[in-house]
């Protein structure tokens, strides 16, 4: 019998006996000790916090002060000196049955940059073969780069007999093969009905395979998707999610996807299963016929289904698409276009009466409207007609909500600050990034292009900042590199030559690593009325706290990088706990390992995964 050499190292877990000592009146259930950042007012610091009922009952500054509530049956767990302890960290605006459905549904191109074919080949192919049962297949992760090499031809080549669509990073393009396109009813008249800017063709006006926006979309919602897959999916993502410090998650388009995301939101959060603190802005489809009625309906649904792990906060819309499709709403001309012609991007929700209207009625029940507005001029549109709606609801606490805010203008921010709408970032899309900076800069120019993602000249403001990774959109997804990012603008050095100090952008918007984490803690909180219950370690709060292994504030900021979480914790009880390595029995089975070889170099490794597990994980 073999010995496991990767130990689950348990931090200091007492129960103390009475030894004659009356008990405190409350008692706590557990106390956790470590380096602990409360977040309160003051930016205070602790050793030790006490948790009743899932519930934090008292912070202490020194382990000593905490022996108050301490009782016989009280649990008490030490982190140790090396660990840090943060409110639990909330993610700004994701995709959380979408994620786990790229996780774990789809084959995965994410790590080949820039695009590769014969690698697609391998991937693509190998997910095809190890799935013979499916009738079309999905992939993620593709970032346009101009190769001519990725095309319809490629994707016919790898799968020439059923409907194989490649889906971009963001979300926002696709590029179909043959048998897709004819699945899908993608012909010339769809291409000419859609527009060439969404559905692109060739020389001779048929569709090429590459489709953006809402039409790409309509496509990927036509993959077949069960409740069930949805749940699995799900709970795929809640794991991860705790795995990297997350406890809550601002869910941007819950139906995005599939309508059947709803439905297995609810059915996790009755069956007990759901615990990833989920609140969702549902979907309302551009320039919508009845604003009116789109919002009775998510009003409707959440009076019947909202609860405490899965609640229903407000309505989401697109109102542009992405720089890299050349469909960001812009303020300006993109600089590509032919002399005598305009075009500025793509315009979705432009209906301004609609969204006035869409804002008001969200108003009146309590709920916020979240944009996606990539561009300058998307974001233009959408403060003016909040600014339109506040004059009739005179509302300055709805708290809605634009999000990635690729280019904003200068007299922008202080509208922000006077609507009180809270600007959702994302401090990892910060860097440039020489994959697609080239072809950005053809769309807006060095000098737009060296202004993109602002984050400080909102905090300078006093704008609720709060930040996203857009996960599965974005492969990031690392509370430790958003403080990064936020805090240098830039690749981490060791990425190579992507990396390091020229990849620094717009630097004038780095913030400190306080802001930083405040942006993950108290103002995403906020953003969706729960700074009364979550976003800071204070008496009364839920007891939810991200633990990790670096100092986020004070190390030396290239640690933040290698930064990992030790445990999360959610209504007082963990809900994942890292494994440590106990370097010494690894060492001594490596030596075991290579013994091995030596004298038994036909050793089989499939009859036994021993030693591909130790090294490489399950």
């Amino acid at each position: 019998m073999k010995k496991k050499s990767i130990l689950c190292i348990l931090p200091l877990v007492t129960c103390l006996a009475g030894c004659g000592a009356s008990e405190p009146k409350e008692a706590a259930d557990k106390i956790i000790y470590g380096n602990i950042l409360t977040m309160d007012e003051k930016d205070s610091t602790a050793e030790a916090v006490a948790i009743k009922d899932g519930k934090i009952q008292k912070v202490a500054s020194k382990k000593g002060d905490i022996n108050s509530v301490k009782g016989s049956k009280t649990i008490e767990v030490d982190y140790g000196k090396d660990s840090y302890i943060y409110p639990g960290f909330i993610e700004g605006h994701a995709h959380t049955m979408f994620a786990g459905y790229r996780s774990i549904g789809q084959a995965n191109v994410n790590d080949v940059i820039p695009a590769n074919p014969s690698e697609y080949k391998k991937i693509i192919g190998k997910f095809i073969s190890d799935h013979p049962e499916k009738d079309m297949y999905l992939v993620a992760g593709w970032v346009e780069d101009n190769n001519p090499e990725i095309c319809k031809a490629l994707l016919d080549e790898i799968c020439p007999t059923k409907p194989l669509v490649l889906n971009t990073c963001g979300g926002h393009s696709i590029l179909c093969n043959t048998k897709a396109l004819e699945h899908f009813g993608v012909d010339k008249a769809f291409a000419d009905e859609k527009g060439h800017d969404l559905v692109h063709v060739d020389k001779d006006g048929n569709p090429d395979g590459y489709i953006c926006e809402n039409p790409a979309i309509e496509i990927l919602k036509g993959f077949p998707l069960t409740v069930n897959d949805a749940k699995s999916y799900i709970e795929d993502f809640q794991n991860f999610a705790f795995k990297n410090g997350y406890t809550s998650v601002i869910d941007a388009g819950t139906e995005l996807m599939s309508k059947n995301a709803l439905q297995a939101h609810v059915e996790l959060q009755n069956e007990g299963k759901l615990k990833l603190r989920t609140y969702s802005y549902m979907m309302v489809e551009d320039n919508v016929d009845n604003p009116k009625a789109r919002i009775e309906e998510i009003v409707d649904f959440r009076n019947k289904n909202s609860g405490e792990y899965f609640n229903v906060v407000g309505a989401k819309v697109f109102l542009d698409g992405v720089l890299e499709a050349r469909t960001s709403w812009l303020v300006d001309d993109y600089k590509d276009v032919k002399e005598g012609e305009h075009y500025h991007g793509l315009e979705r929700f432009n209906n301004k009466a609609k969204m006035v209207e869409l804002i008001t009625e969200a108003s009146k029940n309590n709920l916020a409207v979240h944009s996606h507005s990539e561009g300058d001029g998307a974001t233009k549109y959408f403060l003016e007609c909040i600014e339109e709606s506040q004059k009739t609801t005179n509302n300055k606490d709805q708290r809605n909500v634009a999000a990635h805010l690729h280019f904003v203008r200068a007299e922008e921010f202080q509208k922000f600050a006077d609507t009180n709408t809270i600007a959702v970032v994302p401090p990892t899309w910060t860097p440039r990034i020489s994959v697609t900076a080239e072809k950005e800069i053809g769309y807006v120019g060095e000098e737009k292009y060296g202004q993109s993602y602002p984050i400080k000249s909102f905090i300078d403001k006093g704008v609720k900042t709060v930040f996203h990774t857009d996960y599965p959109v974005s492969p990031s997804f690392s509370a430790p590199m958003s403080v990064y990012s936020a805090a240098e603008r830039c690749l981490p050095a060791f990425i190579g030559e992507m990396g390091g100090p020229k990849s620094v952008n717009n630097p004038t918007e780095k913030i400190s690593r306080k802001q930083a984490l405040k942006a993950m803690t108290l103002d995403a909180a906020y953003m969706v009325h729960q700074e009364d219950r979550l976003g800071s370690i204070e008496v009364g709060k839920i007891a939810n706290f991200s633990i990790f292994d670096t100092d986020l504030v004070n190390s030396n900021v290239d640690y933040l990088p290698f930064a990992s979480a030790i445990a999360t914790i959610v209504d007082g009880e963990e809900v994942y706990r890292a494994e440590e390595i106990n370097f010494i029995e690894v060492l001594a089975n490596m030596y075991m390992l290579i013994m091995e070889l030596i004298y038994n170099p036909k050793y089989d490794w499939d009859d036994d995964p021993y030693w591909t597990e130790l090294l490489f994980g399950d």
